[in-house]
């Protein structure tokens, strides 16, 4: 199943281009050729589509963009189920 989805920033909304986001094996916690089963990067309008299709189930999605703090929540996928919506919020460093 092929899962597409939308970065966003969650201050405003605003499309997050570049960022990156990565589907790993249930409960993963680092990102190893082993755990990280497929991935994609966000367009000028915050777009991805993951590069290799994946079976329903329980997975542990991550996302990245400069600026923003990195993202990592338990997700289900069904067939048919909506696209992901990824919210960063804005990163507090100096």
């Amino acid at each position: 199943m092929n899962i597409r989805g939308i970065v966003k920033s969650s201050t405003d909304g605003k499309p997050i281009a570049g960022a990156l986001v990565g589907l790993l094996s249930s409960g993963a916690r680092q990102v190893t050729e082993t755990t990280l089963l497929t991935w994609g990067t966000a367009n000028a309008d915050g777009e991805f589509s993951f590069n290799k299709p994946v079976p329903p189930g329980s997975y542990t999605l991550k996302a990245k963009a400069l600026g923003y703090d990195a993202s990592e929540r338990e997700i289900r996928i069904d067939e048919n189920g909506p696209a992901l919506v990824i919210e960063l919020k804005p990163s507090q460093a100096k």
